[in-house]
């Protein structure tokens, strides 16, 4: 089951109010994170756009 956009939110909130208890290694992991996950949002964008064009 995927997550609810809002439980995404929530997560987000409660790692920025955070952020200071963080090592360093861990913020780098945080930031491969929220890259990994723009990178598949905007991948699933272009798939959507993709796909429209072709009908």
């Amino acid at each position: 089951m995927a997550m609810e956009i809002e439980e995404v939110w929530q997560t987000l909130i409660e790692v920025v109010k955070h952020l200071e208890s963080y090592t360093d290694r861990e913020l780098v992991e945080l930031k491969g994170i929220g890259d990994k996950m723009k990178e598949m949002a905007l991948y699933e964008e272009f798939r959507r756009e993709r796909e429209t064009d072709d009908r």
